[in-house]
């Protein structure tokens, strides 16, 4: 296995399993998110590492790559049978003790300059995903000083490609490359898309699932009410018309899955419960949408 660093991200070995690390991202993304850590540049940075590491090892294909070839498997357009192949020729992994490279090159560093032999430049931007959602502006800044405005169109979507012209590599004989960036839009700990439609879960209380109400559900354009219907239940799925994603003329959905929390009762009060659910037992079937 050639990539650790993604994992030593998450806290995690590398052989742990599907839901051990989607349970560490979790817990990290729900700690060191901006909301809850306003001004604090340590804990952003530390984020979105943990974001970037999940979008890969989230996504089984994506990891098997990354435990392949490492870093190089990040690179945008990377190919892995031509990567390979490229093993298998000039820089043979068989032809040296122990399948490696002579002096201890790194594969990955081999790899990765596969990738940047044209005036183009490609490049990965990530965002999180309300971010992406948003669209605005983002400033970049080049390691020779240089920086550029990139224009994000509003609900770009993951492993789209930006064409920003001539802000390639410059060209002796003149002119320069195009700058190529792949958008990289990294998990969120409570938002998911699907489409043009977004879906977050939402903790209500027994008493409100049992006797309906309203509750204050976050959304792109700030908190709005959603009324839940008497005797919803755990699972239960309620559309917000028109609160999800917006790209162009369009506009999406935005569902909330109900999580309904159970308190803790002594044991007296726990038996009067169930002797009322008995007496007048509730219709505790999904809510329709």
């Amino acid at each position: 296995m050639i990539g650790k660093e993604l994992y030593d991200h998450l806290g995690v070995s590398p052989d742990a399993d599907e839901a051990t690390i989607k349970k560490a991202f979790r817990g990290l993304a729900k700690d060191l998110h901006p909301d809850r850590n306003p001004d604090d540049p340590a804990a952003e940075r530390q984020f979105k590492e943990v974001s970037a590491a999940y979008e890969v090892l989230g996504d089984p294909a994506r990891r098997k790559l990354y435990d392949e070839f490492g870093k190089a498997s990040l690179q945008p357009g990377f190919d892995p049978q031509a990567a390979r192949a490229w093993g298998q020729s000039g820089g043979t992994r068989g032809g040296f003790p122990g399948g490696g490279f002579p002096g201890g090159v790194d594969l990955s560093d081999l790899l990765g300059g596969m990738f940047h032999q044209s005036r183009d430049v490609q490049a990965r931007l990530e965002l999180d995903l309300e971010a992406a959602l948003r669209g605005g502006e983002q400033s970049l800044r080049f390691a020779d000083g240089r920086s550029v405005r990139v224009r994000i169109p509003q609900g770009i979507r993951d492993g789209e490609t930006l064409r920003l012209r001539g802000q390639g590599r410059t060209d002796p004989r003149g002119g320069a490359g195009d700058l190529l960036l792949t958008i990289a839009v990294l998990p969120h700990p409570e938002l998911r898309r699907d489409g043009m439609n977004l879906h977050r879960e939402l903790e209500i209380d027994l008493e409100t699932a049992l006797g309906g109400g309203a509750v204050e559900v976050p959304t792109l354009d700030g908190p709005v009410q959603l009324k839940i219907p008497p005797g919803s239940s755990s699972h239960a799925r309620l559309r917000l018309k028109g609160r999800g994603v917006r790209r162009r003329s369009a506009v999406g959905d935005l569902y909330v899955q109900l999580r309904v929390t159970i308190p803790q009762l002594e044991p007296a009060h726990r038996e009067a419960v169930l002797m009322a659910l008995r007496e007048a037992p509730v219709d505790l079937e999904p809510a329709s949408e």
